[in-house]
């Protein structure tokens, strides 16, 4: 059997056994999408062909501040050739292969971001020996299609979001808390955003789950992010026990956190941005919500 067929046939398996059918990868919501394209300001080039250049000759040298601003402009430059295709009526992600953004993933990949290598496949790039190895994602695994369908493991959990997201880290760690979490730390849109120095920025969404019970999980988490009990708004999804929202008025920035409780363990989802930013991209940290299943215990 083909091997794209082969993939197909895994992914639907992925999905059933979450109770989701294989034509759950529905659209994010396009408002993001046409909000004017936004780059953070540093002295590296916003057009492909100039950028990847300029990681030709500095990738190896970089500090790991520079790695990641480096992630940052390429997936400002990938959001603006979206950005771009969706104005036009086209869709998103290319049905064909696409040259230009595979090698922009494959930069991606080298620039240590799970999951990018994966989007250059299906774009059309062909790997060679010399590249680097793909990268390992303990307890959480990764698998695309025309969008990402990440599965935490050990606790139960499935999302899927678009290729446009950049993955930052999909591990299982031991915490401060001394519990074992899965963490799944994704980076949003740039967007315009109203901080003391007006610039742009990602927002940030996390999802974060143990076998702790929910309470001792969402007050430790509550005071990582610094935010209080007091915090507790309206819940903004089904399935949450609570949700939180505090914006600092000092850094101009709002998280919010919503908690679930399936039996024997917590997930809960964390999404942060500065004013503007985090505006802009509420509606895709809503999508995701909408996206998350969570298998039930047997």
């Amino acid at each position: 059997m083909h091997i794209h067929a082969l993939k197909a046939i895994g992914a639907i398996f992925l999905l059933s056994s979450f109770g989701v059918g294989s034509a759950d990868a529905q659209a994010y919501d396009l408002r993001p999408l046409r909000a004017p394209t936004a780059f953070a300001v540093t002295s590296m080039p916003t057009e492909p062909g100039p950028f990847m250049s300029w990681l030709g000759t500095r990738a190896n040298t970089l500090s790991e501040d520079g790695v990641s601003a480096a992630r940052e402009q390429l997936f400002a430059i990938i959001a603006a050739a979206v950005k771009q295709r969706v104005r036009s009526g086209s869709p998103a992600l290319a049905p064909s292969p696409d040259s230009l953004v595979a090698q922009l993933y494959e930069w991606g990949h080298r620039l240590g971001l799970p999951g990018a290598r994966l989007v250059a496949l299906r774009l059309g790039y062909s790997p060679r020996p010399s590249d680097p190895a793909p990268l390992e994602t303990p307890g959480i695994s990764i698998r695309f299609d025309s969008m990402y369908t990440v599965v935490g493991e050990a606790d139960g959990w499935m999302v899927r979001f678009p290729h446009y997201f950049m993955i930052g880290t999909a591990s299982r760690q031991l915490l401060g808390n001394g519990a074992e979490t899965g963490i799944l730390v994704l980076s949003t849109l740039f967007a315009k955003d109203a901080t003391a120095r007006p610039g742009a920025s990602q927002a940030t969404i996390m999802l974060l789950s143990a076998g702790v019970p929910a309470p001792e999980m969402t007050a430790f988490w509550l005071q990582q992010l610094g935010m209080t009990p007091g915090d507790t708004v309206a819940n903004t999804a089904h399935a949450a026990v609570r949700t939180y929202r505090a914006r600092d008025s000092k850094t101009r920035m709002t998280k919010e956190m919503v908690v679930f409780a399936p039996a024997g363990r917590t997930i809960l989802a964390v999404y942060a941005g500065n004013d503007g930013t985090y505006e802009t991209n509420r509606p895709h940290f809503l999508d995701l919500l909408n996206s998350l299943r969570i298998r039930p215990r047997t």
